[in-house]
């Protein structure tokens, strides 16, 4: 008598109701303390950065640095048929006050395209 079962619920969680909240900028980087989220290297004061912004768990954004040439375009971008050239001109934000992208917006489209060559992995290891 008295037994009661604990009934799980689905709730959905937070993080992932406003996915398509998701923006893209570029910047000069502010400071030299940011780093790139694909190759872990600092972002110099000054140079380029993409930034992408994203609703995190709380009531917060969390926001990714890319070199230019790092940044690779998101899946959802890419099956939608969207190229490089179309996701500078349609959805990267320019907040800037020198505008990057109306006079970078070639070589940026460039370094967002280029490929980096794969690394060769090391022979040998263990039998």
């Amino acid at each position: 008598e008295g037994c009661t079962r604990n009934v799980v619920r689905s709730i959905p969680f937070p993080a992932f109701t406003n996915m398509s909240e998701t923006t893209y900028s570029i910047e000069n980087a502010k400071s030299g303390r940011s780093s790139c989220k694909k190759c872990k290297e600092k972002i110099g004061k000054g140079e380029i950065r993409l930034g992408v912004s994203a609703p995190g768990p709380g009531d917060y954004n969390m926001q990714s640095w890319y070199h230019p040439k790092c940044f690779t375009l998101p899946r959802k971008v890419q099956k939608e048929g969207i190229d490089a050239a179309t996701f500078v001109a349609d959805m990267l934000e320019d907040n800037t006050e020198d505008q990057i992208l109306s006079n970078k917006a070639d070589e940026i489209i460039s370094d967002i395209e280029y490929k980096a060559p794969k690394k060769e992995k090391k022979e040998g290891g263990t039998s």
